[in-house]
C-alpha cells in the first residue's frame, strides 16, 4: 500500500532555496524566457520544470511572472514584425550587406491577438472595451506607418488617402 503522504524532498544547498526562487521568478518576469531565467538563477531548466510540478505556490508565481513579462514580449514581437530587424547577408564568407527583415508570421499573430481582444471587449464593460479599441487603433496606426515606409507605389491609396 502506498504511503498517502510521501516524505518531503530534501533541501539541497545548491537547489531551490528561497533566494534562488526569487531570483528565478524576477528574471522570468523580466525576460519571459525560462531558459534565460534559469541561467540567471544558476539552475537547470529540467530542475525548474520539475520544481514547478512539485510546488503549487511556485507554479502560481511562475504564471504571474510570465504575465508580467507579456508586455515586454509583445513589444519585442511588434518590433520584429513591424519595424523589422537588420540582418547580415553573407557572400564569400564576408558580410556583403545588411538588409531589414520583417516577420509576417509574428505580424499575423499580433493581428489575431488584437482582433481577439477587440472581440472580447464587446462583452466586457465600457472601460475595458475602450482600452481594447484604443490598442487596436494604435496597432492599425503603426501598421499604416510601416506600409508608408516600405511602399514604393506613388499612386497607393493607402499612403495618399
Amino acid at each position: 500500500m502506498a504511503d498517502p503522504d510521501p516524505p518531503p524532498y530534501r533541501t539541497r544547498h545548491d537547489g531551490w532555496t528561497e533566494a534562488r526562487k526569487r531570483k528565478f521568478l524576477h528574471a522570468l518576469a523580466r525576460t519571459g524566457c525560462v531558459r534565460d531565467a534559469c541561467g540567471i538563477a544558476h539552475i537547470s531548466s529540467t530542475s525548474a520544470y520539475r520544481h514547478r510540478g512539485r510546488d503549487a505556490g511556485f507554479a502560481d508565481a511562475w504564471e504571474q511572472a510570465l504575465t508580467k513579462a507579456l508586455p515586454v514580449l509583445e513589444a519585442a514581437a511588434f518590433e520584429r514584425a513591424v519595424e523589422g530587424v537588420w540582418e547580415p547577408v553573407v557572400s564569400g564568407g564576408k558580410v556583403a550587406v545588411y538588409r531589414k527583415r520583417y516577420s509576417d508570421a509574428i505580424l499575423v499573430t499580433l493581428l489575431k491577438r488584437a482582433d481577439e481582444a477587440a472581440s472580447t471587449a464587446r462583452f466586457a464593460d465600457t472601460s475595458s472595451r475602450e482600452g481594447a479599441e484604443a490598442a487596436f487603433e494604435e496597432l492599425k496606426r503603426r501598421l499604416a506607418a510601416m506600409h508608408r515606409r516600405i511602399c514604393k507605389d506613388p499612386d497607393c491609396r493607402e499612403c495618399n488617402g
